[in-house]
């Protein structure tokens, strides 16, 4: 039971009904209706296998903090784990279908193909001259995503949580607030980020443990070695959408160019590979304990 239950807002009658708990060591609710008592329900949640490590005494750890990023820091940085997010997204779907070598499955009910040969006859029926050539162009990055991203997802079958676990190490990931402009993060911010990220991998540790996964470290291994796939993955995604754009290979609507391709602002400066590294290599301490 999660620990939204056990904080939720209370009625008005519910105060008395917890000190009368508190008093007696019975509560006057009825235990079979919603209206329980903070008391009555932390008992039902133990009562059902619930343990006392389970609760968050200290909610909000990190505190209410106020954007100091501009519109366009805040675009930039959501445009780059949009396409690590879907891309993540649409290796599940692919990875879910029957298996293809040559094929990556998009949500629209459309692929991307590598091999015009070895192909389900279902998505041979459709190919025509013009269809080819365009997915010819897109052959590297189609090679990419199978090999990278989908086969190694078929092969590992995620859990829910694994899954959850990776978006969440993919959206505080540090690289996310350097590339292409400059840093959009203090060192504040960045040591929080890897605090974060600490706490997910220890989570997911603690997981595995919990079920007793065999070869536990490997497992998370394997896990953490996506997130090198999912973001070269992205960033030729980036650079073959351009590609597209720029001979207009394929059309794009000015809302979609502004929110996939974005425009510097000029307060917006590059930094340099080394001031990057060594920002980054200043602040990295990831580990699990």
């Amino acid at each position: 039971m999660s620990d939204t239950t056990l904080t939720s807002s209370e009625s008005p009658s519910s105060a008395s009904d917890q000190m009368e708990a508190l008093r007696t060591g019975e509560s006057s609710s009825d235990k079979d209706v919603k209206r329980l008592c903070r008391r009555c329900r932390y008992e039902r949640c133990l009562e059902i296998g619930m343990k006392e490590e389970a609760l968050h005494p200290k909610r909000d750890a990190i505190g209410s903090r106020r954007s100091n990023l501009n519109a366009h820091s805040k675009t930039s940085s959501t445009r780059r784990f949009c396409f690590r997010y879907t891309i993540i997204e649409h290796g599940l779907y692919t990875s879910q279908m029957p298996s293809h070598e040559n094929v990556w499955f998009l949500s629209d009910r459309t692929c991307l193909i590598r091999d015009f040969i070895d192909i389900p006859e279902e998505i041979k029926r459709h190919l025509t001259t013009k269809i080819i050539e365009e997915q010819r162009l897109l052959l590297p990055l189609t090679t990419m995503l199978i090999d990278e991203v989908a086969q190694p997802l078929r092969r590992l079958k995620l859990r829910p949580i694994e899954v959850a676990a990776l978006k969440i190490l993919m959206l505080l990931k540090p690289t996310l607030l350097f590339e292409s402009y400059k840093s959009i993060a203090t060192s504040e911010d960045l040591h929080i980020l890897y605090e974060v990220r600490n706490l997910v991998l220890r989570g997911l540790h603690a997981f595995y443990e919990s079920i007793e996964e065999d070869e536990m470290e490997r497992r998370i291994g394997d896990v953490l070695m996506l997130l090198g796939g999912i973001e070269v993955c992205a960033a030729q995604t980036l650079e073959e959408m351009h590609l597209l754009h720029v001979f207009n290979i394929c059309n794009f609507d000015s809302e979609t160019i502004d929110a996939v391709f974005g425009v510097p602002s000029k307060d917006d400066f590059p930094m340099t590979v080394d001031e990057r590294d060594e920002r980054l290599s200043s602040n990295s301490s990831l580990s699990i304990k």
